[in-house]
């Protein structure tokens, strides 16, 4: 944590024109029940730079060397990746590592949708929400009903 912050503390401060300490106290270290809690602790983690609006997605980064979002999902290693501790629930994901990131990516995605962070791809978009078979029928039923009024055939009605 000391090089990660140094390095950090030292790129902050010459980018803001400031001296000092970027972080004064030391992390809040928590007890965790079981492999859920970290995985829930790990997405929360994960889609901070999400919710801060400096990203679009958690792998999406600017300081890729701090973030083990992109080792879980991309494998990808750094100076950094090699102090992570692998949870035992993510090396249960899969055999391969190619199999765990797959999952673990989606994972996350699931996550992103039910937090709000990121568009249910299921759902459609534009005047209606809800399935996508659905909203394909609610816009084929307007634009039957539009046709129509274009050529005169139907007097103007409502779209229910």
């Amino acid at each position: 944590m000391r090089r990660a912050h140094g390095r950090f503390g030292l790129d902050f401060n010459k980018r803001h024109s400031r001296l000092g300490k970027v972080a004064h106290d030391r992390p809040k270290t928590l007890a965790l029940e079981n492999g859920e809690e970290l995985k829930q602790l790990m997405f929360y983690i994960d889609c901070n730079p999400v919710r801060a609006g400096l990203a679009r997605h958690p792998t999406d980064v600017r300081f890729k060397y701090f973030s083990s979002c992109r080792y879980y999902c991309f494998g990808e290693k750094n100076p950094y990746s090699d102090m992570l501790t692998v949870p035992q629930w993510y090396l249960e994901l899969g055999s391969t590592p190619e199999q765990r990131q797959k999952k673990y990516r989606s994972m996350l995605d699931r996550y992103m949708i039910e937090k709000g962070l990121k568009r249910d791809p299921r759902m459609g978009a534009g005047y209606f929400i809800g399935r996508i078979a659905w909203v394909q029928k609610k816009r084929r039923k307007i634009t039957s009903k539009l046709r129509s009024q274009k050529s005169g055939a139907d007097p103007p009605a409502q779209v229910q």
